[in-house]
Order: structure tokens, then C-alpha cells, then sequence
């Protein structure tokens, strides 16, 4: 079984989490609201209700990726960059895109959210595979 570093695993989520902060925040929470048919009532009724255990669960969720991630670049035997690239895009491309997608047409929502969605997934594993390697080649 490959050596799995969780430390590298623990900082890549926090950094996605931290990024996902941003990207359906100031970067494009108002656009990304307005798409998923938020209004503003519904929006302060969330945040009243309280955002820990979403919060809580989304980062459950970024540490299995950032794991997972992690288990399959050593699995590649490589923490050269091009590696990683491949690795990364046929990823998102084979797996996330496709559900995705199908999500997106099954549920109704509008193009400009799939996205939204899509480029915010191919970036974070960007984020975390560039964590991950650089942990790992230089600890």
C-alpha cells in the first residue's frame, strides 16, 4: 500500500477549503447564488440557521479527496508535474464532468452554473496535486 503523508493530505484541504471560500465567494458567490435560484431571503434564512455543519461536512468531504488524490499519485510511482497534470485532468474529465453534466441536465440548472462548478473542481485538484507533490518532494 503507498505511503500516504496526512499532514500533506490535512494542509491540501484546508487550502481547497479555503479556496472554495473565495471562488463561490467574492469571486463569484453572487453569480453562484443567483443561478442555484437563491434569493436573498433564502440566503439570510441559510446563514441564520448557520453554516458550521455544511462547513463541517464540505471539509469531511476535501479531506477524502485531498486522501484519495494522494493515494493515486503514489500510485502513479511519480511527483514529476506532467504526472500530475495527466493524472489531474483525466480525473476531472472522466469523472467529475460527466456527473457534473448529468446533474446539471437532470436538475434543470443553467449552463453558466455547471460552470461555474466545473472550473472550481478542476482547480482545487489543481491545488491539492500541487500541495500533495510539493509535500512530498520536498519534506
Amino acid at each position: 500500500m503507498p505511503r500516504i503523508d496526512l499532514i500533506a493530505v490535512l494542509i491540501a484541504g484546508v487550502i481547497s477549503m479555503g479556496f472554495g471560500m473565495l471562488w463561490y465567494g467574492p469571486l463569484f458567490g453572487k453569480r453562484w447564488s443567483r443561478l442555484m435560484g437563491f434569493s436573498t431571503d433564502k440566503l439570510e434564512e441559510m446563514k441564520k440557521r448557520g453554516m458550521f455543519k455544511i462547513s463541517l461536512i464540505a471539509f469531511i468531504t476535501e479531506l477524502i479527496t485531498a486522501y484519495v488524490l494522494a493515494y493515486l499519485i503514489a500510485l502513479t510511482g511519480s511527483y514529476a508535474l506532467p504526472v500530475l497534470v495527466s493524472l489531474i485532468f483525466w480525473l476531472w474529465i472522466g469523472l467529475l464532468v460527466p456527473i457534473l453534466v448529468g446533474a446539471t441536465l437532470w436538475e434543470g440548472k443553467p449552463i453558466g452554473l455547471l460552470i461555474i462548478n466545473m472550473s472550481y473542481h478542476l482547480l482545487t485538484l489543481s491545488i491539492m496535486g500541487l500541495v500533495i507533490v510539493y509535500w512530498a518532494t520536498w519534506s
